[in-house]
This record gives structure tokens, C-alpha cells and sequence, in this order.
């Protein structure tokens, strides 16, 4: 009970630090090795306990490269294309648990390379039910990007990240929740999606995987708009003036001046920071997949329909659609 209660409070402690602190790297690799002790405990009571049919906990390690045309979120991009290559390295446990990281590379720098920033990814897969129709996905990252960084995701600090799915025969049907933790200001992004794998070979080495998926959520912007008042100004009509001085000496102007306040009309422009939660994009994409032995490659096309999109600034054109590909190798171990 004690060990318990003390795993309890340190994960509690983690959870804390990854969402309230940018560089708490440490906690991150203590959580891999929490992970990795607890299925190496696991993978030796399993060994020593069960019969010879059953089968030991293993821990696999992916690596892979990934080029993506143009970083784009929710229907949202750079002004300027950023393609990027993103290597990542992932560690899967049999049981569920994972810890990926990857590296952005931005390519579209004038030119020139430029090594953006890193994210790391701790999450858990899980099935509720035997036949695994019914699961989801739970995950959290914390982001690095040094701040002349142009790719879009350079905007969070963290997210947190929940997905429910059903996956019968005919198709996968999925719906996810994002909780951003941005540099300034926080937003949350539900997404709905319907996939369908189709196996295309007979030794099922290809496939492919047409995904629709529909996002909405949150996003803050500055709104211009005009006010529309009146204000108060001050009169002096009949002001003394004719001969010397004002009419000090004879021949000048003595009468009283009259004073009188006018409302006069204005128009002033003014901006106020606005937040809303509407529809942002409709996705499709059609992922292709190669599979040869422990090698993997991939490429998709992206047709992004953005919604209720916000320029920048006033001179900015905003694109009515998107279209982009990526395309990638990996290998596990």
C-alpha cells in the first residue's frame, strides 16, 4: 500500500509539472522509465507464473522519417508554405503504453535548414472491450520550438489529448477531444472521423485508408468594430474685440461673452480580443500504406476545407482551401 501510494503521488506530481512548466524534460524521461519498469515487472511475473502456452509482454521501438508538404492545424497554415521533415522515434509497450518523440525540420527557409523544435509524446492505447471494437487513446505533449519558429504547432505549449472509437467490420468511427495549452491563450478542438482500411493485395503488404473527418473548437482572434458616440465641447461666442486692447479705450466692443456647451458626434475604431467555439474544417485524406517485413512506408494526399477562418491582418488572403501530401519510412524493432 505504501509503494502504491507513493507511485500515486509521484504521477500526480508529473501530471502537474508537464501542463504547468514548458521545460520539465526530466519528468518526461521519468515517466519512460516508470513505464519501462513496470513492463519489465509485469513481462517477469507473466513469464514466471503462466504455462508454457502463454506468451511474454514485449516492448517494441519504431523509428522513422516523415515529410509533410505543409504544416497545417484545424485548417490552419502559415502564410507561407512550411514543409518539414519529422523524424520520430516511438516506444510501445504490448500492454498499451507509449512515449513517442519527434524533431521538426523546418525545409521552407528561403532555402536553408533549419531544426525548429522537438515534442514529447507519453500517452496509453487501450480496448474496453474483448473483441477490442470499442477503445481509445489518451496522450499528452509538451512542445519546444524556439520562438522565430513558423511551423503552426509552435503556438502551443502543451496539449492533452483524448480519443473514443468503435471499429466494426465496415468502418472505424472515432471522435477525440484537444486541450490546448497555448502561449497566449488556451483552446480546446473536438474532432469527428470515419475511416475505412481496405487491404488491396492479397499477401495484405498494401492497403489503403480513406479518412473524412469533420473539426470544430475554439479560436481566438481580434475583432475591429467602431463606437459611435458623443462628446461635450465648450463655446465662447460674442468675445470682446474693436478698438485698442479689446475694447478697453473708446470705440471697442464691451459686450459680455456668451459661453455654451455642444454635443458633438464621433466615430472611433477600437479592437477587443474575441473567442468562439465554431466549425473549423472538413478533412480528407487517403493514406496508402506499403509493408515489407519491419519496414513501413507510406503516402497521403490532404484535402482541407477550412471554415470560419480570421487573416492575420487586413491585407492577408486567406487560401479557401488546402491541399497537401506526406509521405514516410519507419522501421521497428
Amino acid at each position: 500500500m505504501i509503494l502504491n501510494s507513493d507511485v500515486g503521488l509521484f504521477l500526480h506530481r508529473f501530471i502537474h509539472n508537464l501542463f504547468m512548466f514548458k521545460n520539465q524534460l526530466k519528468y518526461i524521461f521519468s515517466l519512460l522509465f516508470v513505464v519501462i519498469s513496470f513492463q519489465l515487472i509485469a513481462q517477469e511475473r507473466v513469464t514466471t507464473k503462466s504455462d508454457s502456452s502463454a506468451v511474454s509482454k514485449k516492448v517494441f521501438l519504431n523509428v522513422g522519417i516523415q515529410y509533410i508538404s505543409n504544416v497545417t492545424y484545424a485548417g490552419r497554415s502559415d502564410v507561407n508554405n512550411v514543409p518539414i521533415a519529422l523524424p520520430t522515434i516511438t516506444l510501445v509497450t504490448t500492454s498499451g503504453f507509449f512515449l513517442g518523440t519527434a524533431g521538426y525540420l523546418n525545409l521552407g527557409n528561403q532555402g536553408n535548414f533549419s531544426a525548429d523544435g522537438l515534442s514529447f509524446t507519453p500517452g496509453y492505447l487501450f480496448s474496453i472491450d474483448r473483441n477490442k471494437k470499442w477503445g481509445g487513446i489518451v496522450s499528452a505533449t509538451q512542445y519546444f520550438f524556439k520562438d522565430s519558429s513558423q511551423v503552426i504547432l509552435s503556438s502551443f505549449n502543451s496539449t492533452a489529448d483524448l480519443q473514443f472509437y468503435f471499429n466494426p467490420k465496415f468502418a472505424r468511427f472515432a471522435v477525440s477531444s484537444s486541450y490546448q495549452i497555448g502561449k497566449q491563450s488556451n483552446d480546446i478542438i473536438n474532432t469527428l472521423e470515419v475511416s475505412k482500411n481496405i487491404v488491396i493485395s492479397k499477401n495484405k503488404q498494401v492497403s489503403i485508408n480513406p479518412v473524412l473527418s469533420f473539426m470544430s473548437g475554439t479560436q481566438s482572434f481580434t475583432e475591429t468594430y467602431f463606437q459611435q458616440g458623443s462628446r461635450q465641447r465648450r463655446i465662447i461666442t460674442n468675445p470682446s474685440s474693436g478698438g485698442g486692447l479689446g475694447g478697453l479705450f473708446p470705440g471697442g466692443n464691451n459686450q459680455t461673452p456668451k459661453e455654451s456647451i455642444v454635443n458633438e458626434p464621433y466615430t472611433e475604431e477600437k479592437q477587443r480580443e474575441i473567442k468562439k467555439y465554431q466549425p473549423l474544417s472538413l478533412n480528407l485524406s487517403l493514406p496508402i500504406t506499403f509493408k515489407k517485413g519491419k519496414f513501413q512506408a507510406n503516402i497521403a494526399p490532404y484535402f482541407i476545407k477550412p471554415i470560419n477562418t480570421v487573416a492575420p491582418n487586413s491585407t492577408a488572403q486567406v487560401p479557401s482551401s488546402l491541399f497537401l501530401f506526406s509521405t514516410g519510412l519507419s522501421y521497428t524493432f
